[in-house]
């Protein structure tokens, strides 16, 4: 429990002792909002508030809150929902339901995108291991069909890309 409330300490700034939490100090709705807007889940505000050493725990409560919301406003936005799934961030759930849905199609989305990346990829390391056999001429009619279906599955791939991106950038 020390640990955790160190580390509390340390997030959320000055602390009055080892023991309390200064939140007069604390700018609660900057402290929720940053939270927020990188995808955590919230702080146990009674465990949080309990510790606290000015007893204004209404107050706090209400900008935290606040914070929260603007910060989930930011992080919840299908924009970042695309960038979050094409890179891999995973999703904590923490999205208010009237957001998550469009929010889960463009992390889908993104998802995709990064798929599709990848998969283009490995399509043009094979090719060019294909072109480097056609030049040293050892490439028979069964390799050239299949360099040509990989060409045109990167080109379909290019289009899709372009798709999803131009929906985004």
């Amino acid at each position: 429990m020390k640990l955790l409330f160190s580390l509390l300490c340390l997030v959320l700034g000055a602390c009055s002792t080892p023991d309390k939490l200064a939140c007069v100090s604390q700018d609660w709705y900057e402290v929720a909002r940053t939270v927020a807007a990188q995808g955590k889940k919230a702080h146990n505000l009674q465990t949080l508030f309990n510790q606290c050493s000015n007893g204004d725990e209404k107050q706090a409560q209400v900008l935290y809150v606040n914070g929260r919301n603007a910060g989930l406003s930011r992080y919840c936005d299908p924009e970042n929902g695309f960038e979050l799934g094409r890179v891999n961030v995973p999703y904590n759930s923490v999205c208010p339901k009237d957001l998550e849905d469009d929010f889960l199609s463009s992390y889908g989305k993104g998802q995709h995108f990064s798929r599709l990346k990848n998969i283009n990829r490995n399509l043009k390391e094979k090719i060019k291991k294909i072109k480097s056999k056609w030049v040293k001429g050892r490439i028979n009619n069964d390799v050239l069909f299949e360099l040509k279906k990989m060409r045109q599955q990167v080109e379909k791939n290019q289009r899709a890309l372009t798709v999803l991106r131009n929906k985004f950038i």
